[in-house]
């Protein structure tokens, strides 16, 4: 369960008071002066609030004033919509978020978790990219250290590459009226387009690649697509990268109930999620069902991922749905999971082939829809692997 809910808070003309006289209190005023909110730095210390004001002297958004440890009132927490406090003591620290609880505003204490109504995340910064990494406070170091990794991986000119995408969204909502085919033009960007070479373009050239993307993804919205996806053996871990992407992309998500909710969490939130499993002794929908399922909404337009435990392939009834599919002329992708045969193996330590003691594996299930002369007791019997 999220502890935190994640969120981004806008600072236009918003007032931010920041108390404290040490190098954690100027950690958080340079965060804070990357955004546009009003900021009131007090301090404790006389002749520290006057070394702050000659180092940033020039500097509009900052107002530094002088207010005793402990000494701070309801009346200085006025007109505030954040607080952040870095006394460094118990007593003085307490006092400000009883005070800011007290009127509302939330507040972060720093080195204070069981006093903060909220943490500063790790914070990767592509304006108007930005990714933030929080471990709760629990962790703050790993935090820091999961940032510098994302730092390696995004080009410094990525934000301004989402800037110049976010200025063609009025542009693209003309070209495309529908949501739901406005995000594929967007998966379909950043799939098929190496970012570096966006970010090389010039403005009338990257408008001309987006507009041409537009135009094919126009041509394109009426036909939807089915993929059948393994979800694996229930381990997320196991998900392979294209079935993630595949969730990620869904408009609707058709999935068993052998599904884990580990797995379904990969999905678009704003996913359609309709369970269309079976169970022992209850056979849900139906096959048949099934396949109208993916048939009318592949029709509509949308992207439609049918989610099966395993791998589709083995014994997952993809022939039936693959040729359902097939007759009526609907695009059909198969994305193969790790299947519950190889995961139980991984995980018992038994290789399925061994060149001392098997040559071949013979996968047979129990339920057949009617009796096939080669399976069978016997036949199994002679089977010498």
């Amino acid at each position: 369960m999220m502890e935190s809910l994640p969120i981004f808070f806008r600072m236009a003309d918003r007032q931010v008071l920041l108390v404290g006289d040490g190098e954690p209190a100027r950690a958080k005023l340079r965060l804070l002066l990357k955004t546009p909110a009003k900021i009131k730095w007090v301090l404790s210390d006389p002749e520290l609030a006057d070394a702050a004001r000659a180092d940033f002297a020039g500097t509009p958004s900052l107002v530094i004033s002088v207010i005793g440890a402990g000494r701070i009132t309801a009346g200085d927490l006025e007109g505030m919509s954040l607080i952040y406090g870095a006394y460094g003591e118990a007593g003085p620290d307490q006092h400000l978020a009883a005070l800011a609880r007290r009127a509302g505003i939330p507040i972060n204490i720093v080195d204070r978790p069981d006093l903060c109504d909220f943490t500063t995340p790790a914070i990767v910064d592509r304006s108007p990219l930005l990714v933030a990494i929080s471990t709760g406070g629990a962790a703050p170091v790993f935090g820091r250290r999961l940032r510098a990794m994302i730092e390696r991986l995004l080009p410094q000119g990525i934000g301004h590459l989402v800037g110049r995408a976010g200025a063609f969204r009025g542009r693209l909502a003309e070209i495309l009226p529908s949501q739901g085919a406005r995000r594929r033009f967007w998966d379909r960007l950043f799939d098929s387009t190496n970012p570096q070479h966006l970010v090389g373009l010039d403005e009338p050239a990257f408008t001309r690649h987006l507009e041409d993307l537009a135009h094919e993804a126009m041509s394109e919205q009426k036909r939807g697509h089915v993929q059948l996806v393994g979800a694996g053996p229930g381990d997320p871990e196991l998900l392979t990268l294209k079935a993630q992407r595949a969730l990620q992309q869904a408009d609707v998500i058709l999935y068993d109930h052998l599904v884990s909710p580990a797995v379904l969490d990969f999905a678009r939130r704003d996913a359609e999620f309709i369970a269309v499993g079976k169970r022992r002794g209850d056979h849900g929908k139906g096959q048949p069902h099934i396949h109208d399922l993916m048939v009318r909404h592949a029709r509509a337009g949308r992207h439609v991922v049918r989610l099966k435990s395993g791998d589709p392939l083995i014994f997952g009834r993809a022939g039936e749905e693959i040729a359902a599919l097939r007759a009526l002329d609907i695009e059909v992708e198969l994305v193969p999971g790790i299947t519950a045969l190889s995961g139980s193996a991984a995980t018992a330590q038994i290789p399925l082939t061994h060149r001392d003691h098997a040559s071949a594996i013979t996968l047979v299930t129990g339920q057949v829809r009617a009796v096939h002369p080669l399976i069978g007791g016997r036949w199994l019997a002679r089977i010498a692997h």
